[in-house]
């Protein structure tokens, strides 16, 4: 618990490495642990109505009832790329 450093972000493991709490029921006894490089995240491109230009956040706007309008947000996130070798899973004695 020492090499924790509990700063006013995110908790960091040696000062460097960040801290992603999940819940006990999740994981039970295991720490996952993720290398920097480990996986590439690619964002699907949407074409903004208005603007014609490639975003990585699509925004529709629709008229709903009178005074009222809804909104759908979407953003699709794809691994490209997976370094097993970079990802540990470590399994914690009770």
């Amino acid at each position: 618990m020492h090499r924790i450093d509990y700063g006013s972000s995110h908790q960091k493991l040696d000062h460097k490495h960040k801290i992603i709490s999940v819940p006990e029921k999740i994981l039970g006894n295991k720490i996952i642990l993720i290398g920097k490089n480990a996986v590439l995240w690619e964002k699907e491109l949407f074409t903004n109505e208005i603007t014609g230009k490639k975003e990585k956040i699509d925004i529709i706007i629709k008229p709903a009832s009178i005074g009222k309008v809804e909104i759908t947000i979407r953003s699709v996130n794809k691994i490209s790329y997976m370094d097993e070798k970079r990802i540990k899973i470590l399994e914690v004695e009770r």
